[in-house]
């Protein structure tokens, strides 16, 4: 089985906003037990065009894990508040068989 990561380039437009779905989010990872890789920190581009504002990584256990979290009741609260406070792009991709995001 292979990993599956939640990846998301995100345009903050509104911060005051964006901190409620900050907390809305966290309370929805902490209930699922993911792996975060990476939550808003420096970017720099290296080739191309992509220069996002905001980077966020997130590893699940699979496409199942993954689908439940970003239907379930919590993460939908926080969609609601991302959505009035951001632009957003989101995918899901399936990570390297054998490898294990979740051991230290």
């Amino acid at each position: 089985m292979a990993p599956v990561y939640l990846v998301a380039e995100i345009d903050v437009t509104d911060a005051d906003a964006y901190e409620n779905y900050k907390r809305l989010s966290t309370k929805a990872m902490n209930e699922f037990d993911v792996r975060i890789f990476a939550r808003g920190g420096r970017v720099q581009n290296l080739e191309g065009s992509w220069n996002p504002g905001r980077v966020v990584i997130i590893a699940f256990n699979d496409f199942d894990q993954a689908n439940q979290f970003y239907e379930s009741e919590a993460y939908s609260a926080a969609r609601k508040a991302r959505q009035n406070a951001s632009i957003t792009k989101m995918i899901l991709v399936e990570g390297f068989p054998g490898f294990d995001p979740f051991s230290e």
